[in-house]
């Protein structure tokens, strides 16, 4: 994504998990929004994390499925998501890696 709305995200739920005292004396020490994907394009050249809703659809004969909905916007400031270089993606991923 073209913004760090998720990590802002996470670590404000983090946050505010511990304020709250959520899980009595066991601190939360990551939360993580798992409707996300690292999309491809055909020649794997470029790459993109995207967020999705999953959707429920109810069908008339009762039947119940889930679709994925994939956000061309980011879902909390609503800057466009834009195709980026796999080498961009793997070097921020790289960077962003907690080192023991």
């Amino acid at each position: 994504m073209n913004c760090n709305c998720l990590e802002i995200i996470e670590g404000k739920m983090c946050t505010r998990f511990n304020e709250q005292n959520r899980y009595g004396k066991n601190s939360v020490v990551k939360v993580s929004i798992n409707e996300k994907a690292l999309m491809f394009s055909d020649d794997l050249s470029q790459s993109q994390i995207k967020t999705y809703s999953t959707i429920k659809i109810e069908l008339s004969n009762g039947k119940k499925k889930n679709e994925d909905l994939l956000h061309s916007y980011c879902p909390w400031c609503g800057k466009k998501i834009e195709n980026e270089n796999a080498e961009t993606i793997k070097q921020e991923t790289e960077s962003s890696e907690v080192k023991p």
